[in-house]
């Protein structure tokens, strides 16, 4: 049976949509994925075999994110290969595997801080089709940290990067813009701020992106979307 990308995402469609009448988190990552997903899940496929994805920062809760989820049910039921996602959070970790664990046979879940992780990674010459940069938690008022930490995870592993890789990383607002960062708690928006950007990127890919960019990498502009947190994907420019 060949691979079409509607029928394999439908679920995690209906499950965002269940919620389109409320201000809810599920729909808010659906539209913001949703565009990276469709691009890059028919690339992994076409490769037309065992694939290796990481990803920093594991799933945790059903509201806030569903790359764990979604690239195990890939992986099992239509690549093969392995998914490697780590957390420093034990707890996380834990519940990563409980809403993951259909899914379990391909996936190593690592507890350990991502760039002792991926320094090992490094060591052990494994192909790498597609990194997931999201991790350190985003303050939006004070980015520095998280962006610096991405920019860290990306040198750990960088050498082990090749031209058939995908780099992605998450919440990323674009130069030029604002947006109205909404703090939830029990998936009600307990504050919200609005952040202007001016000529910089404020996310966790602000420094990933200058030295991607300097080394030769092109971003997929055609998958952002101005005034919102979007996912930074690059290749290898041809």
């Amino acid at each position: 049976m060949s691979f079409r990308f509607d029928d394999f995402f439908a679920s995690y469609h209906e499950t965002a949509m269940r919620t389109q009448n409320s201000v809810s988190p599920t729909l808010f990552w659906f539209k913001r994925f949703y565009p990276f997903y469709k691009y890059v899940i028919p690339k992994l496929v076409a490769k037309n075999r065992p694939i290796n994805v990481i990803e920093t920062g594991s799933m945790h809760d059903e509201t806030q994110g569903l790359f764990t989820l979604i690239m195990g049910d890939l992986i099992k039921n239509w690549t093969g290969g392995r998914l490697y996602t780590v957390d420093i959070s034990k707890d996380r970790i834990e519940e990563c595997k409980r809403l993951t664990e259909n899914f379990s046979d391909v996936i190593e879940y690592v507890h350990s801080d991502s760039i002792p992780f991926l320094q090992d990674f490094n060591k052990k010459h494994i192909n790498i089709d597609l990194l997931m940069l999201d991790s350190y938690d985003l303050d939006m008022r004070n980015p520095h940290p998280s962006m610096d930490h991405h920019l860290k995870e990306l040198a750990a592993i960088y050498s082990s990067i090749n031209d058939g890789t995908t780099i992605a990383v998450d919440d990323n607002l674009g130069p030029d813009s604002w947006i109205d960062f909404h703090w939830y708690q029990d998936n009600e928006v307990t504050k919200t701020d609005r952040i202007y950007t001016k000529n910089q990127i404020i996310g966790k890919g602000g420094y990933v992106n200058s030295f991607l960019i300097a080394n030769g990498w092109e971003m997929r502009k055609d998958l952002i979307k101005q005034h919102e947190l979007s996912v930074y994907c690059y290749e290898r420019a041809s």
